[in-house]
C-alpha cells in the first residue's frame, strides 16, 4: 500500500497531519464519523504590534491545556492568548498532540479551531 504522502516534509503543512490524527481519534471515539456544517469565523491580519509578541514557551502538555480550557468557553474567541497558544502547538509533532486529545468535545473544538485559523 502506498502512502500518497510523507509526514512532516515541511513545516507549512502541518495542519493536515494534524487534522488526519484528529480526525482518525474522533472515528475511533464515535465509531462513525458525522459531518457537521463548517463555522465560518472572520479573522483579520495580525498587526505589527501583535506580531512582534513572543509565542508562549510551553511544553505540549500546558499549551495543550491551555489552549482546550480557552476553547471551552460559552463564547470562545480567537483573542491573542489563544492565537498564541496555537502559534506555540505548531512546534510540536501533530501526532503526539493529537494523541494527548481524550474528549470529542475537544477534539471537535481543536479541529474547528485549526480549521478556522488554516482557512
Amino acid at each position: 500500500m502506498s502512502v500518497p504522502w510523507k509526514p512532516r516534509v515541511c513545516n507549512e503543512c502541518w495542519t493536515f497531519y494534524m487534522i488526519d490524527v484528529l480526525l482518525l481519534q474522533l472515528a475511533w471515539f464515535r465509531g462513525t464519523t458525522q459531518l457537521q456544517e463548517p463555522k465560518y469565523v472572520d479573522i483579520r491580519p495580525l498587526t505589527t504590534m501583535e506580531e512582534k509578541q513572543i509565542i508562549p514557551q510551553l511544553d505540549l502538555n500546558a499549551c495543550l491545556s491551555l489552549l482546550l480550557a480557552n476553547l471551552r468557553g460559552v463564547e470562545s474567541l480567537l483573542n491573542m492568548e489563544t492565537i498564541g497558544l496555537v502559534r506555540a502547538l505548531v512546534h510540536f509533532d501533530p501526532t503526539e498532540t493529537a494523541m494527548k486529545i481524550r474528549s470529542i468535545t475537544d477534539a471537535q473544538n481543536l479541529i474547528e479551531l485549526i480549521f478556522c485559523v488554516s482557512g
